[in-house]
């Protein structure tokens, strides 16, 4: 018989694991506290409006995540752009894959951009061309951060800041001096040289909230999984079933228990004796990382574009709506600021103030805009922090405790802080089970 399974917490790792279990027959319940799915990547209503925590891609290399929006039904709401705009100076610098084979598909791009020198096309070229036919030693470079390998490859100051920082800093959501250099070069191997697709950005055409909704009528109605709305008090491991207490003093059984909730939600809920054990009290030491998305409505159209980085600003990227209008009649547009430590202290205000000095500094037309309204979002917690041998505090799936299994960007993906290593980390907790019951699955592709 297929197991009855119990995922606690309903962000992307618990929707991976539940999609794919009740595809195979398992009787799945998901435990979520708040109303909408999503956890961390999803978002809340404002008057009318709804808006996003903070602004989530997909990349053409995120093979588990997408594999997952079609279990869901919602891939076509997604659209894909292979153009990267960059912009500063007053020009517009497009990074697009051409005709030529990977990993050549972006010589062309980077040769025909006015945002760098010669000098410094050469310096970002050529580290492409090592990282093509080198192999980097994984032990090594994770005990080294990001800023250290940039520097030790004798990459300019000018494009470090101009460049590398704006495409690592917001796919890691951490500093080069905290990034782990294994992971940072991972993430430009996967993006950049797989293929002409890898480093596509894939951009919700609808907010996450809407998103998610749509993956419900899958997930909940079609595959038959169950939905459990509550806060949970206590995990309970007896001998024969893991057991939930809920904090209204409901108690759920299930055959194998997947908590997909943050390490340090996690952590509390616990019996006691397993809050010291040396496999769960590692991860006190685990960190995170805040990022902030600043939101403008405005009165006017102030660019044509979906979506731009900013480079030699503190904002790292901007996303407009595919429309001029939301429903309040005004057009709305997005900043983001990943790893955001230096602005901790930093009032809503000035975040703000900074916003509109930014955008009228890189897209001009803001200028004969007016502002109708602002809204500022601060994720504390955003993402974990992959810092050099952060992989040593990362937890197995698979915990010592039986029928008790660990999913989460957090865990021990192989990837860093993303939706991609949520999603993986929810897809190999369920071949686990499946595979403890004698079902040979292989959903991780």
């Amino acid at each position: 018989m297929k197991p009855s399974v119990l995922i606690l917490g309903g962000g992307l790792s618990g929707i991976a694991a539940a999609a794919a279990l009740a595809a195979e027959g398992c009787s799945v319940q998901i435990v979520e506290r708040h109303r909408y799915l999503g956890g961390r990547a999803s978002g809340f209503q404002d008057g009318e409006d709804w808006i996003d925590n903070c602004q989530h891609v997909v990349l053409g290399c995120c093979h588990s995540i997408l594999d997952l929006f079609e279990r869901l039904k919602i891939r076509n709401l997604i659209s894909f752009h292979s153009s990267i705009p960059f912009l500063a100076n007053g020009k517009t610098t497009i990074l697009s894959p051409s005709i030529f084979p990977a990993p050549f598909h972006f010589l062309p791009g980077f040769l025909a951009a006015p945002l760098f020198s010669v000098r410094e096309k050469w310096s970002i070229l050529s580290l492409f061309a090592r990282l093509s036919v080198g192999h980097e030693n994984a032990e090594i470079l994770e005990k080294m951060s990001m800023s250290e390998w940039l520097k030790k490859e004798k990459q300019p100051f000018s494009v470090i800041e101009r460049f590398w920082k704006i495409i690592l800093i917001s796919s890691l959501n951490e500093t080069l001096e905290n990034m782990s250099a294994k992971y940072g070069v991972m993430v430009l191997k996967e993006a950049f040289l797989q293929s002409a697709d890898s480093a596509a950005v894939g951009i919700p055409n609808v907010p996450l909230v809407s998103l998610y909704r749509e993956a419900e009528k899958t997930l909940f109605g079609d595959l038959g999984v169950k939905s459990v709305r509550g806060t949970i008090k206590q995990i309970v491991f007896s001998e024969s079933k893991p057991s939930v207490f809920l904090e209204e003093g409901t108690k759920l059984e299930a055959d194998d228990l997947i908590s997909s909730l943050p390490f340090y939600n996690l952590l509390p809920i616990l019996p006691l004796p397993l809050q010291e054990d040396p496999f769960f009290k590692r991860f006190r030491r685990l960190e995170t990382t805040p990022i902030v998305g600043i939101h403008f409505w405005f009165d006017r159209k102030i660019t044509d574009k979906r979506f731009g980085a900013f480079p030699g600003s503190p904002i790292h990227w901007f996303f407009a709506k595919p429309d001029e209008n939301d429903s309040q009649g005004a057009y709305y547009i997005q900043l983001v600021i990943s790893a955001s430590y230096e602005f901790s202290k930093t009032s809503n205000s000035e975040l703000i103030d900074m916003g509109i000095r930014e955008l009228q500094k890189y897209l001009p037309d803001s200028e004969k805009a007016n502002l109708v309204k602002s809204r500022l979002v601060r994720e504390m917690r955003a993402t974990f922090s992959i810092k050099p041998e952060t992989d040593n505090l990362r937890p197995s799936h698979k915990t010592e405790i039986p029928h008790f299994y660990l999913a989460g960007d957090w865990t021990d993906t192989g990837w860093p802080a993303t939706m991609e290593g949520a999603v993986q980390s929810g897809y190999r907790c369920a071949e686990l089970i499946l595979e403890q019951k004698g079902f040979q699955k292989k959903i991780l592709k």
